[in-house]
């Protein structure tokens, strides 16, 4: 209810895991940006987006604190 997502807003999904928050909100946004440190759950993230085909999702692997600064 808080959240009102809008078509021109850009979600940012911190520690992401396989990416199913961000997923949950992307046919209502134009852009979601997820971040997660492990590689395994980047890779699942992927494959969970692939599968929805939801190109204007991606999904990074690194730590928040590093990657969301650059």
């Amino acid at each position: 209810a808080y959240l009102d997502p809008h078509v021109e807003d850009t979600v940012l999904d911190l520690y992401c895991g396989v990416g199913a928050m961000g997923l949950a909100i992307a046919d209502e946004v134009g852009q979601v940006i997820g971040i997660e440190e492990h590689a395994a759950a980047v890779a699942d993230a992927r494959a969970n987006r692939d599968s929805r085909s939801a190109q204007h999702v991606r999904f990074i692997q690194g730590r928040a604190e590093t990657v969301l600064p650059s």
